[in-house]
């Protein structure tokens, strides 16, 4: 994806709680305060890990080593994460009947990233964040030939995700079409709707209008997503592994 801006912008945009830090630090869970986590390099330690610089997106790795975030839940996160959410009464009941998800992608040391998650595979209603489906079916279609990347083009894709513009977003879904969408979430390269883990991102019809609707095929919601599936998009982002 060539804007990376969608990190600091996405966040406010869906009721779904999403936190995805790049330098998130441990939690005490006897005190549920935060300190840092600390990694001490062993003596004897023979293998070399590269380091990896955090400041610029996407991050430079060598090729073949990013596992898939599938494959990095972590218990002791997950228990802290659990702990902090027991906390509050509140967050428990908003957790036990589904109005809550929390996703956790900890990539402090981002070659060994921690993932953990609160209904994680729970598809909900998430308003305006699916349009970063609609970000990356763009791109696919650009990089294919079948859209052409016209100023136009670039300025509603901007104002899509920079602005939540909601006409931008509906003018892109007609440019892209709402199958195309539905096809490139469902992408093996991709697989950010997973029909047999609660789904994920889905954009089945315009913003504020249109008549043409696909739901989607576990829930036939509209805009939808689950938040392991956007924390896996921001993760393969992070990585150069969406469409470039």
């Amino acid at each position: 994806m060539k804007k990376v801006t969608v990190f600091s912008l996405v966040l406010s945009l869906c009721p779904i709680l999403i936190v995805f830090f790049f330098t998130l630090t441990s939690f005490n869970s006897d005190k549920t305060t935060i300190k840092p986590r600390t990694f001490v390099e062993k003596p004897e330690t023979t293998v070399s890990i590269p380091s990896v610089a955090i400041n610029t997106l996407p991050l430079e790795v060598p090729q073949g080593s990013v596992s898939p975030l599938e494959d990095l839940r972590d218990q002791d996160l997950q228990n802290k994460l659990e702990t902090i959410l027991h906390s509050s009464n509140r967050w428990v009941e908003l957790s036990k009947n589904k109005s809550l998800s929390i996703g956790i992608v900890d990539m402090q040391d981002p070659m060994h990233s921690h993932f953990a998650s609160i209904n994680g595979n729970n598809m909900m209603y998430a308003a305006s964040l699916p349009k970063i489906a609609v970000l990356l079916a763009s791109e696919d279609a650009i990089a294919k030939g079948t859209l052409i990347e016209t100023p136009a083009v670039k300025q509603d894709m901007r104002l899509m995700i920079a602005k939540s513009n909601n006409e931008a977003a509906s003018r892109m879904i007609q440019r892209v079409g709402i199958k195309h969408i539905g096809e490139v979430m469902q992408d093996p390269q991709y697989n950010l709707y997973d029909l047999q883990n609660g789904g994920g991102l889905w954009v089945g019809k315009a913003y504020g209008g249109g008549s043409t609707r696909i739901g989607d095929p576990l829930k036939n919601l509209s805009h939808a997503a689950t938040v392991n599936q956007v924390c896996k998009y921001y993760y393969m982002l992070a990585f150069g592994q969406l469409r470039q």
